[in-house]
């Protein structure tokens, strides 16, 4: 049986094509940054143009997932094709790897800030703004199930809430 996703948070761009399968609720906007090992070249720069990491090794999302296209739909923006060296669907995994000095990648701010070991990478912000949005995709069969209703609406009011905390 293939794999079927009933919801999930997912970052998106104003281009991206969602399977038509899905209802979107956008989150939060957010921006991709660069992060690398304490010890890597561009470790002490606070910012950089992304196409400064052209020639980098990168370790990305795996292929055909939202995050990868966003990455490589940056890179190419940027005037470059990235090399990449590793992928993995842990974002932790990712972290482990760029902490031990194995590549660099792209990640938005709020992933960054969630990593376990981010005392061990450095946050490098880009000159270039790539937005991206934080949203809440759920299967178009389910919405109207009562739970999924449910969960949608405590998302958002949570959502809300956190950033009315912020304000």
């Amino acid at each position: 049986k293939a794999l079927e996703i009933d919801a999930a948070f997912v970052p998106i761009t104003d281009d991206a094509e969602l399977p038509r399968l899905f209802d979107t609720y956008p989150l939060f906007e957010d921006k991709l940054i660069l992060i690398t090992c304490k010890f890597h070249p561009l470790a002490n720069k606070h910012i950089i143009s992304l196409s400064e990491a052209a020639n980098e090794k990168f370790i990305f999302m795996p292929r055909n997932s939202i995050a990868n296209n966003i990455c490589m739909e940056a890179c190419i923006k940027s005037g470059f094709k990235p090399q990449i060296v590793h992928e993995s669907s842990y974002w932790d995994t990712i972290s482990g790897l760029v902490s031990a000095g194995l590549g660099v990648s792209l990640v938005t701010s709020s992933v960054a800030n969630s990593l376990p070991n981010r005392r061990d990478i450095e946050r490098i912000r880009l000159k270039e703004t790539f937005d991206t949005t934080i949203a809440l995709i759920i299967r178009k069969d389910l919405s109207s199930v009562r739970c999924m209703h449910a969960f949608v609406n405590f998302t958002l009011e949570w959502m809300e809430n956190q950033m009315n905390k912020k304000s």
